[in-house]
């Protein structure tokens, strides 16, 4: 079997792995369970399992706004991914979907329609660079390039 990508692991928020069975699912893809709330203790346990896990050859999923946005909306990036980058020397992929269009934020009702998917260019956080531009350069891509996503 050809393997197109490497097993990738998902950051995301702990009180996903106390829904039954969903919770069950998420510990076995080996994904990084963070309390959001507290802190730089977080961002700390991104970089170290993040750390771990890229060692192992896994990918790291991050969505650095936090949570799914109303189409045009945004928000502050968190710091983790572009943290974890520097750390490891791993670049960082930038990725804008428009599917916030087809599931709103706090909706259970989906839409139908086709979600595009735009890769952009790796960006490199090098040692010493200051995560908070890295994200600054992530985040001005992304947003730029939704707004080519959608013309209605």
């Amino acid at each position: 079997m050809a393997v197109v990508f490497p097993r990738q692991v998902w950051v995301l928020k702990r009180e996903l792995l106390w829904i039954p069975f969903v919770g069950w699912g998420i510990r076995q893809l080996h994904a990084i369970a963070i309390d959001r709330k507290s802190g730089s203790s977080a961002v700390n346990q991104v970089v170290e399992q993040g750390r771990q896990r890229l060692g192992e050859g896994d990918w790291i999923i991050i969505f650095p706004e936090g949570t799914r946005m109303a189409p045009g909306q945004t928000r502050k990036y968190g710091v983790s991914g572009a943290l974890l980058a520097r750390e490891t020397g791993h670049m960082i992929v930038p990725v804008a979907h428009d599917a916030g269009h087809y599931w709103p934020r706090r909706g259970l009702w989906k839409k139908s329609g086709t979600i595009r998917v735009v890769i952009g260019k790796p960006i490199k956080a090098a040692s010493g660079d200051d995560p908070r531009a890295v994200n600054e350069a992530a985040q001005t891509w992304v947003e730029s390039t939704l707004k080519t996503l959608r013309s209605d």
